[in-house]
């Protein structure tokens, strides 16, 4: 990455970010990067409202869903998170450099901050934690993984997950997996240690079996709700 320039730096962010949808925001909505998503972002996403790139209003950072516009599903995440404080970390993408996977974390404008240690698989999903600024990243042999916000070393391993997707519930650290080679949902505890093999580790995980496929899921900490795509029902 040294000797990259900031502007083919974002060019090749930008390659990753069409083929990868997994760029992760800190704490979406914290606009101003003061750790809370307060009135003052609300002001800065209202001034940049229906703005494309091209456009003199444009701010790349209230493009929350990364679509390319500034647009009503950008205002629900940011209502989503009205009012919650957290680490203002900037963002996670992945990178492929010199033949191994990593993460990249950036600032908002888009200045290199971190890199993590080489990753044993392409990143697959992020799910990124709002109080402290660390980072799950689900890879594609299946293992999830902790990166530190701080120096980006690897916190936590819990591998043979069968994951297919992650969530986090922001509000008990909880982390919920999606396992469809076993038609489950399993719910990490934030205990969890910092190696733990779902095959012969107990103590620290829930399952929630008869599901038929879930592929997807979401959590509502606030109503501690879990929304799960099944594909037996679809």
């Amino acid at each position: 990455m040294a000797g990259i320039s900031t502007r083919r730096f974002l060019g090749i962010l930008t390659v990753l970010s069409v083929l990868i949808p997994t760029v992760c925001h800190a704490l979406p909505g914290d606009l101003d990067n003061s750790g809370r998503v307060d009135g003052y972002d609300l002001v800065l996403f209202a001034r940049a409202m229906g703005a494309t790139s091209s456009d003199a209003n444009w701010l790349a950072g209230a493009d929350l869903d990364g679509n390319g516009a500034v647009d009503q599903a950008d205002l629900a995440i940011l209502s989503a998170h009205f009012g919650r404080t957290g680490a203002a970390f900037g963002v996670w993408a992945p990178i492929y450099e010199a033949y191994r996977y990593k993460t990249v974390r950036l600032a908002e404008d888009a200045q290199l901050l971190a890199t993590s240690p080489a990753l044993s698989a392409s990143v697959v999903q992020f799910a990124g934690n709002p109080r402290d600024g660390t980072v799950w990243v689900l890879t594609s042999d299946r293992t999830i993984l902790l990166l530190s916000p701080t120096n980006d070393t690897i916190l936590k391993i819990i591998s043979n997950t069968n994951a297919r997707a992650i969530a986090l519930n922001p509000d008990d650290q909880s982390l919920w997996v999606c396992d469809p080679v076993n038609d489950r949902v399993i719910r990490f505890a934030p205990s969890v240690p910092a190696t733990y093999d779902l095959d012969t580790d107990t103590g620290h995980h829930q399952t929630y079996p008869g599901f038929g496929n879930p592929t997807a899921l979401d959590v509502d900490g606030r109503t501690n709700t879990v929304w799960v795509i099944d594909g037996s029902t679809l």
